[in-house]
């Protein structure tokens, strides 16, 4: 049995005996395994206004996590930018979809208003997102990768 499995997250307690390697697998099949069970006492998860931070992830461009579900290799956020903000080309590794809430953006030469929806289809790379009088957007794509060598997140995250 692994020490997920001999302690609960309920209980509080770990296995002595169980070993952690040099990766920490252990730790994170405890973490695996406490979200999990919230999630499965839990069939749902209202997320408030007010319930997280805005992140600065690069000049003038903010984001707010709102859930991640890295089992399925996704995430999404709101990304705010501010008037004459940039994200920089990168490509997508899965379907990201880009909802504009409010303000306008441009993606090589296509212009997205609120109520659009741009997507950004698998393997393919977009030049500069740039909004001249700032926008507000969800957005709903693969997580951003841990390997900076690897296509994704254009700030690196």
């Amino acid at each position: 049995m692994t020490m997920v499995e001999d302690a609960g997250p309920e209980s509080g307690r770990s296995d002595p005996s169980a070993s952690v390697d040099s990766d920490g697998d252990a730790r994170w099949q405890q973490i695996e395994a406490r979200i999990a069970a919230l999630v499965a006492a839990r069939p749902r998860l209202t997320i408030t206004k007010d319930s997280a931070v805005w992140l600065s992830i690069g000049p003038k461009v903010l984001k707010r996590q709102l859930y991640v579900d890295a089992n399925a290799g996704w995430e999404s956020y709101y990304l705010k930018l501010e008037p004459g903000a940039e994200v920089p080309p990168h490509s997508h590794a899965s379907v990201e979809e880009c909802l504009v809430l409010s303000g306008e953006i441009e993606v090589d030469g296509d212009i997205a208003r609120e109520g659009d929806l741009h997507i950004a289809f698998t393997g393919h790379d977009h030049g500069t997102l740039t909004s001249r009088d700032g926008a507000l957007l969800y957005i709903r794509g693969p997580l951003a990768p841990l390997d900076e060598d690897t296509p994704g997140d254009p700030f690196d995250l």
